[in-house]
């Protein structure tokens, strides 16, 4: 059986995390400090196998190197927060804010930063 080694908490930081299954629950990752507990699907994760995919799933980082080109740290609420206070200072009513505002979170899901970046040049 290969050794289990678990990164520490994404969120907090915290080195001592735990790993439990049951048949109730699966196989689940808990960090005590903040309380986040991972988990995968219960159907498709158990056992051996399910064991080692949730630890590979938990253990994965995003290489922060390609994120390096950003001027700065990027959020998805920063944007938000742009677009907001642009808005306001264009006039708009506080109807079409919200109204805005709710599809530029699908736009999130739908485009990365790289393609948003592309349509920016054309405006």
């Amino acid at each position: 059986m290969k050794k289990e080694t678990l990164k520490p908490c994404p969120f907090c930081g915290q080195k001592h995390t735990t790993i439990t299954e049951s048949n109730a629950e699966g196989v689940r990752i808990r960090c005590p400090n903040c309380n986040i507990t991972f988990t995968r699907d219960f159907y498709e994760h158990r056992g051996e196998l399910g064991r080692q995919t949730t630890i590979e799933a938990w253990n994965m980082r995003p290489d922060m190197s390609e994120l390096e080109y950003l001027n700065g740290p990027w959020s998805n609420a920063a944007c938000v927060g742009y677009c907001y206070k642009a808005m306001l200072r264009a006039g708009a009513s506080s109807d079409t804010i919200r109204a805005v505002l709710r599809k530029l979170e699908g736009c999130f899901d739908d485009y990365s930063v790289e393609e948003a970046a592309e349509i920016t040049k054309g405006v």
